[in-house]
């Protein structure tokens, strides 16, 4: 991936969209083709499984909300194909899409809560608010920042539950044209700009991202057919690489981690999972079977390799947390992209080192790589004692300081859409009173 400062001057603006995206099937269609979810109880759908009625609406409040048969005003909406409800924001905000991948017990979900929580600190300083555009679809996110960071004792140790790979909240089972088809449901963010921004024609965006458990990408699976689909829409995949999954990585660990001594989640190694690349090069297999491309051919998406818990590794701990590539001038920021770039290169060294299958198949794989070291906790779990006996890996929210957990999906957005992000790249130094630079 390139990283490089965007010109802002030939920014176009986008007022409407012609056709919306359905961010659970990629279904595309019309506005007015959208359907609306019946409000009545007696009103239920044959389609969906104890689901209201769907309907195209023909009568409408004063508000402009549609009115069901039983004459019930209507909130909700629905794609016309899938008949999954859909946001507002899904048929008047362009979508930008993109996926994380990583092998099963990689650590997503605590690097997710981690990132979407600092990038509601900090995309702010670079003129957008992020807010959600669907709570329902977010509520995973949401429940595991509060565990993480706003808990009622922040001295007691948590964990976030695994994420499920066969149902749940994060999946919704629907029938396609006779086939029963498992659509993994996007968690979708609005990002609103400030101001300041708005008077130069920035429109909001609407940040769709997706988040399969592990087991869903291992070789041959099944089961993630057609829930990963997805990735095939995905204009950047972030895929995090665990250090602690390998065993040649693990050798050049800090040794006092317990993921380093007992494995991820405290029961051991798992050896299938361990080649990291297998997963990697199974999900650039499945993108070119949907988009019907050769073996050979690289993928368009930009791959963003993020070396999860680098807090490990000696050359990277100290670092983090000393540079930060968040620059401060003012009340204003952008990236330090100079930094950035001499991360990137040191990361893909330290993986190239121990697992250059790995490297080699993420550059076959994307044109655009890019290498960024990120630590969720940015501290070690700890060996802690249930209530019921059991013991897990506890980590204390009140030790948790994420590092550059926030880069890569501030790097995604640059990438996305350059022209509405061009505070994504480091402008002429401005000196402080003190004559250096402030860094976030």
């Amino acid at each position: 991936m390139t990283v490089q400062p965007r010109n802002s001057r030939n920014e176009s603006r986008v007022d409407a969209l012609e056709r919306a995206t359905c961010p659970h099937c990629w279904h595309r269609f019309e506005p007015h083709e959208t359907l609306a979810v019946a409000r009545h109880t007696g009103l239920r759908s044959p389609s969906v499984v104890e689901g209201a009625l769907r309907f195209r609406p023909s009568r409408f409040s004063e508000a402009g909300n549609p009115i069901d048969p039983m004459g019930e005003e209507c909130l909700e909406l629905a794609c016309p194909r899938c008949f999954l409800v859909i946001s507002r924001s899904n048929l008047g905000i362009p979508p930008l899409f993109a996926s994380i991948v990583g092998a099963p017990a990689s650590g997503k979900s605590y690097y997710l809560a981690t990132a979407t929580w600092m990038l509601r600190q900090t995309l702010p300083l670079f003129g957008w608010a992020v807010t959600d555009a669907s709570p329902h679809d977010n509520a995973i996110i949401q429940s595991n920042e509060q565990r993480l960071f706003l808990p009622a004792d922040p001295h007691r140790p948590v964990m976030l539950a695994k994420t499920d790979q066969s149902g749940g909240d994060l999946y919704s089972r629907v029938d396609l044209r006779g086939r029963s088809e498992l659509l993994l449901r996007p968690f979708q963010f609005l990002l609103t700009p400030a101001a300041a921004a708005q008077g130069n024609g920035s429109p909001k965006r609407l940040l769709v991202l997706y988040d399969n458990a592990g087991e869903h990408f291992l070789p041959g699976s099944a089961l993630g057919t057609d829930a990963t689909r997805h990735l095939a829409q995905s204009r950047v995949i972030l895929f995090l690489f665990d250090p602690t999954q390998d065993p040649r990585m693990r050798a050049v660990c800090r040794q006092d981690d317990p993921q380093v001594t007992k494995g991820p989640r405290g029961g051991g190694f798992v050896e299938a999972v361990t080649r990291q690349e297998l997963i990697l090069g199974e999900m650039a297999h499945r993108i070119r079977l949907i988009k019907n491309a050769k073996p050979s051919d690289p993928l368009k998406a930009s791959l963003i390799v993020i070396l999860a818990k680098a807090d490990l590794h000696e050359p990277f701990g100290a670092v983090l947390r000393d540079q930060s590539p968040v620059v401060r001038s003012g009340q204003h920021a952008s990236l330090d992209l100079d930094l950035i770039r001499e991360m990137s290169k040191l990361c893909r060294s330290v993986i190239h080192k121990s697992c250059p299958e790995f490297v080699a198949c993420a550059e076959a794989t994307a044109r655009k790589v890019l290498y960024i070291p990120a630590s969720a906790l940015g501290c070690s779990p700890e060996e802690t004692h249930a209530a019921d006996g059991s013991v897990f890996f506890g980590i204390k929210p009140e030790r948790i300081r994420p590092l550059w957990v926030e880069v890569p999906f501030l790097l995604a957005l640059q990438s996305l859409d350059p022209t509405s992000f061009p505070g994504l790249a480091r402008p002429t130094p401005v000196a402080g009173a003190n004559g250096q630079e402030s860094r976030r």
